[in-house]
């Protein structure tokens, strides 16, 4: 499983140096870093919210937890 690739109208990109970028559109894009494998866990700073935690659940599904006091959660499908 890689969690690089399109989540709707989001692209995560992943480099050799486990680099993560992740696309949004109009919004600033957000950037990380892979902190585990198997399965793939990103640190990213979206510089527009906050920093996240996501998490791949399976093949299609990434779980996002927001870091600090107001901790969210939302899903993203494939």
């Amino acid at each position: 499983m890689s969690i690089a690739g399109k989540w709707g109208a989001s692209v995560i990109t992943v480099n050799a140096n486990k680099q993560v970028s992740v696309t949004m559109g109009s919004r600033p894009n957000g950037e990380g870093t892979i902190i585990s494998q198997n399965p793939d866990v990103i640190l990213v700073n979206f510089p527009d919210d906050r920093t996240y935690i996501g998490t791949l659940i399976n093949d299609n599904q990434i779980q996002w937890c927001g870091l600090g006091s107001l901790g969210t959660n939302n899903v993203w499908n494939r």
